[in-house]
């Protein structure tokens, strides 16, 4: 990840993907675990970042990446 740092609302969905892993949930699911509305402008930019990132894996079904897993890294 470099020097990149996420917001409250990408780390907020990468809990709520990590938490389930390797599960794929839908993006209302991963919403309502990071406490966000799936329509909601925020939650849809900090989804769009993590994708970017490749920290997140999918569009209809959504996981958190298998690097985050292989390479041992902390989400914090």
């Amino acid at each position: 990840m470099g020097t990149t740092s996420l917001g409250l609302v990408e780390r907020l969905i990468l809990e709520a993907l990590t938490q389930t892993y390797p599960t794929v949930l839908s993006k209302e699911e991963v919403a309502a675990g990071a406490g966000y509305e799936a329509s909601g402008g925020g939650f849809n930019n900090a989804l769009g970042q993590l994708q970017t990132l490749e920290l997140v894996q999918g569009r209809g079904g959504l996981r958190a990446s298998d690097s985050l897993f292989e390479q041992g890294l902390k989400i914090a």
